[in-house]
């Protein structure tokens, strides 16, 4: 048979005597690929109301296990299968802690050996049709989650599309660095690489178009596509990328320090040694990655990431980020330029990410809190979040005109627009004015390549919100990506209604997938039309709303674009002038506010969104 082609057979046939218990009813369907024979199985999935076929591949490796001597080191490609291999099962999580809102009980087994990806294909009767691939990458803060998170065979029987969802190594097995050579960092980038060249030379035995890769990931996961699209060893291995709710350049997507926290870690688990090279080896002798993952966590319980991508001037550069932040530097991204993109951001990305902050109960839901409480709650974590980017002297330059910014002026007694207002602005430091630059740099100078970008503000049905809270927060959109939300409600209308909006998704997803263009080959109502850098436009994603509007966030995407990066530029002219002195925070604040009143009369006079 040639290469590609696809056999399937009745799994009862072939193994009654062994499994005729288990696989009585199964139908087996068989992928010719590169690395050998895979055989995964038929089966019946709810797509809506409507029951569809899909063919599931489960648990394929694509990699050596990561153990031992190749703990901390990059991937090596798995060989060729000797025999047909069985992919009915989930391969294992790799190792992670769940973070402290996450109390489900999780049944999931987690090994090193972890590196599985699996395979979701709407050709189950040997068509020879060619499929758009979506390859997804999940999110979890670089330090939890797996393939198996999401439902991705809804996405692709319903879409018509391949879907494949990989794993990669987390947390400190996935991104420690010495920043010396001894533990070059960014495995779990280097695993998801590798994933995309598997799947760029195998996925054609599934059925799939290799000129028609997609990657698409969400929160660390879109950090982690974007810095696959600027990446130019990827060049080749997918076309077009989904960016859902992060961007390289922001703030949390690089760690700083990394041999610090390396030093750090390893006095937990008594490896300090007289050299980071010696420190490594003793971390990569330890037999216990469950106690190694237990004892992970310097900083995460307190709001800060611990395990992220770190600049090695090899996978990541700093030129290469910087790139995004300035288009005149758009020699870097080559590549990036080349493809198709999709970003976009929730309308409040911030919520679950203010949990931990020390105000959070003390104030923020704190009925009895007054209105001055809140107010210095409220400056003190955009004082903290501020201290975590800038200079100390510099943070006290422009305290007073962040706050001022995000003020709330329509009602300065109404504690919920007050809490919007910070809602806003995490939005903007943590996602949006991240994701803004990057559109614009990939909007600089258009060539063949198209740029888009969306908003989405469904108010989840499905949990409780805050009253503050009038729209939808970070990851809300994924049940309608995946389109696992038909499910989740027996309101009869309610469902309806969030199904109704899950197809839209799906649709502007995989037509994008397929063409490079959300609005074909399946034409939907509403004209997606591209972004560009003097209209700005984009989509707004909320049932009964779905809409094309202009300039998102236009005011405080100029406040952190331009405004503030003028009194940067100030500071800097100052202290080189003479030495900034130290007063007290209060004096500088009330100073800053009267010249930000003196000064900023025509940038605050713009309308306040």
């Amino acid at each position: 048979m040639a290469l590609g082609l696809i056999t399937k057979f009745n799994h009862y046939n072939i193994l009654i005597v062994s499994l005729c218990v288990c696989w009585s009813s199964a139908v087996d369907i068989t992928a010719l690929t590169n690395v050998g024979n895979i055989t995964g199985s038929i089966e019946d999935i709810n797509v809506g109301p409507n029951t569809v076929k899909i063919s599931a591949y489960l648990g394929i490796p694509f990699a050596e296990p990561p153990i031992d001597s190749l703990r901390f080191s990059k991937p090596r490609p798995k060989p060729k299968f000797n025999e047909t291999f069985l992919a009915r099962n989930y391969g294992a999580s790799c190792h992670q802690f769940k973070p402290f809102w996450d109390t489900s009980t999780d049944t999931d087994y987690q090994n090193e050996d972890c590196l599985y990806l699996n395979v979701f294909s709407p050709d189950t009767e040997q068509s020879g049709k060619k499929y758009a691939v979506l390859v997804w990458i999940h999110g979890g803060s670089f330090l939890f989650g797996a393939g198996r998170m999401r439902p991705c065979n809804i996405l692709a029987a319903y879409g018509q599309v391949i879907v494949v969802s990989i794993n990669y190594r987390l947390g400190v097995f996935g991104f420690l660095s010495s920043e010396n050579g001894a533990a070059g960092g960014n495995y779990g980038l280097w695993d998801q690489h590798l994933a995309l060249e598997w799947v760029k030379n195998n996925i054609a035995g599934f059925g799939g178009d290799t000129t028609k890769i997609t990657v698409f990931g969400e929160s660390a996961g879109s950090v982690a596509v974007m810095f696959q699209a600027i990446y130019p060893g990827n060049e080749n291995l997918f076309q077009r990328v989904i960016a859902e709710s992060g961007s390289v350049n922001a703030d949390w997507a690089v760690t700083k320090d990394p041999a610090s926290k390396l030093k750090k870690y390893a006095a937990r688990l008594s490896c300090t040694r007289s050299s980071l090279e010696d420190t490594v080896a003793c971390l990569k002798s330890i037999k216990n990655p469950t106690e190694m993952t237990s004892k992970s966590d310097l900083t995460f319980s307190a709001g800060l990431l611990d395990w992220c991508p770190t600049i090695d001037n090899d996978f990541i550069t700093k030129e290469r980020i910087e790139a995004l932040n300035n288009p005149t530097h758009e020699t870097q991204l080559t590549y990036f330029n080349q493809l198709d993109l999709i970003m976009g951001t929730t309308r409040f990305e911030s919520d679950q990410f203010l949990l931990n902050e020390p105000e959070y109960e003390s104030t923020f839901i704190n009925e009895s809190a007054t209105m001055t409480d809140v107010e210095m709650a409220i400056r003190a974590v955009i004082f903290r979040s501020l201290s975590r980017i800038y200079h100390p002297d510099l943070v006290q330059f422009i305290l007073a005109e962040v706050i001022f910014q995000y003020n709330n002026f329509k009602d300065p007694f109404d504690k919920n627009l007050c809490m919007q207002q910070l809602e806003n602005y995490v939005t903007d430091v943590e996602f949006f004015v991240p994701t803004y630059k990057a559109l614009e740099s990939h909007a600089y100078e258009k060539n063949s390549s198209k740029t888009y970008q969306y908003e989405f503000n469904q108010l989840n049905p499905f949990r409780p919100h805050h009253p503050w809270m009038t729209g939808a927060v970070h990851a809300d959109q994924l049940k309608y990506v995946f389109g696992s939300v038909y499910m989740m409600s027996q309101n009869e209308t309610v469902r309806n209604t969030e199904w109704s909006l899950a197809k839209t998704l799906m649709r502007y997803w995989t037509n994008f997938a397929k063409s490079g263009n959300p609005n074909t080959p399946v034409p939907l109502d509403v004209f997606w039309e591209t972004y560009d850098r003097q209209a700005r436009k984009y989509i707004y994603l909320k049932s009964g709303e779905i809409e094309v509007r202009s300039n998102l966030n236009r005011r405080r995407a100029e406040f952190w674009t331009n405004y503030l990066q003028g009194l940067i530029k100030k500071y800097s002219d100052l202290k080189q002038e003479k030495p900034i002195c130290n007063p007290t925070s209060d004096a500088v604040i009330v100073t800053s506010y009267l010249m930000m009143l003196v000064v900023g009369i025509t940038f605050n006079s713009l309308t306040l969104i």
